[in-house]
């Protein structure tokens, strides 16, 4: 592929609280700062904030879709905000070099 390249972008439904729940359970990371309101309001944020991992889960489904995971050895993520409920996630990529 060519630098400048543009993959299909990955577009998720909106982030729910149920969602989050859901995935707490599943990770078995229970921070309430991802599922109690009044804790993680009470802890400055405002309500409740997406798993970092959940969001990474995502990107790596992206980059599953684009390129067959026999040819991934790693990919790493830099976390610059929060994500939270009602918003919509859309991973997107390009060939760089």
């Amino acid at each position: 592929m060519e630098p400048g390249y543009s993959f299909q972008p990955l577009q998720k439904e909106e982030i729910t609280h149920t969602q989050l729940v859901r995935y707490a359970g599943a990770s078995g990371d229970f921070n309430p700062i991802h599922t109690v309101v009044p804790f993680a309001e009470s802890a400055g944020l405002g309500g409740v904030i997406a798993h970092g991992m959940l969001i990474m889960g995502f990107v790596g489904q992206a980059i599953g879709d684009w390129f067959p995971v026999k040819d991934l050895s790693k990919f790493s993520v830099r976390f610059k905000a929060m994500t939270r409920p009602g918003e919509k996630i859309t991973v997107k990529g390009r060939v760089v070099d």
